[in-house]
């Protein structure tokens, strides 16, 4: 596995299309087919370089190429096709957040999502997290900000459709409302450090669904819905 920098890497190697296998108006250009500008930043750029690290992950000598004719992506209830041996996915403890790219080439016009029947799992990853506690610095003003908008449904910085639509009206209220009440309990109920810290974030926000202060056994009596 290789472990790089997307700042220096050739990223069209992977995305270069054969263009005699595609028809003449195929587009496959990010600005042209993204209208409005705030859906434009890309995950890469919008993380602080110091915070990510990037994984390739190298084409296994066998493993099934998908093809027209594969039932698999006709119907994705059909696995008869050859199982590949699993591949854990790389990651570094280091860094907050970790991409990892299937070096499997450039795209076919016949398949979906991946060229090749690949068998990847975060087994190692999601075993460290287990046991490891929330660091406190995850929960950060502009997350706690964006988690209180969508308990009060109303989002800002909203990306739009090309009808100029927005591209999410949080159509789901007891869902959102219920998602936003669990992750901030358990975080809370990590440790009194981190519900100090949450009671600090939420005494210097704006926004305020909750009353005055933010208290545990009232947000507890509210995700009983």
């Amino acid at each position: 596995m290789k472990n790089i920098s997307l700042t220096n890497f050739p990223m069209k190697k992977f995305f270069t299309l054969d263009r005699k296998k595609f028809p003449k108006d195929y587009v496959r250009d990010f600005v042209k087919l993204t209208v409005d500008p705030k859906a434009r930043v890309t995950l890469v750029k919008s993380m602080p370089k110091e915070k990510f690290t990037t994984h390739i992950v190298p084409l296994p000598k066998k493993i099934h190429q998908f093809t027209p004719d594969d039932k698999k992506i006709l119907d994705d209830t059909a696995y008869d096709l050859p199982y590949q041996q699993e591949i854990d996915r790389p990651w570094s403890k280091e860094k907050q957040w970790n991409l990892v790219i299937l070096n499997e080439g450039t795209p076919l016009p016949y398949i979906g999502h991946n060229r090749y029947y690949w068998n990847t799992s975060a087994r190692s990853f999601i075993n460290y997290y287990k046991k490891k506690k929330i660091g406190i610095e995850q929960l950060n003003p502009a997350k706690l900000q964006r988690l209180l908008e969508r308990y009060s449904g109303k989002l800002s910085e909203m990306a739009t459709l090309a009808d100029s639509k927005p591209a999410n009206r949080l159509n789901f209220e007891k869902p959102e409302k219920i998602d936003v009440l669990t992750g901030l309990l358990d975080y809370a109920g990590t440790s009194p450090a981190h519900a100090k810290h949450l009671n600090k974030l939420y005494n210097a926000s704006l926004l305020k669904p909750f009353g005055r202060t933010i208290n545990l056994k009232h947000l507890k009596k509210l995700s009983k819905f």
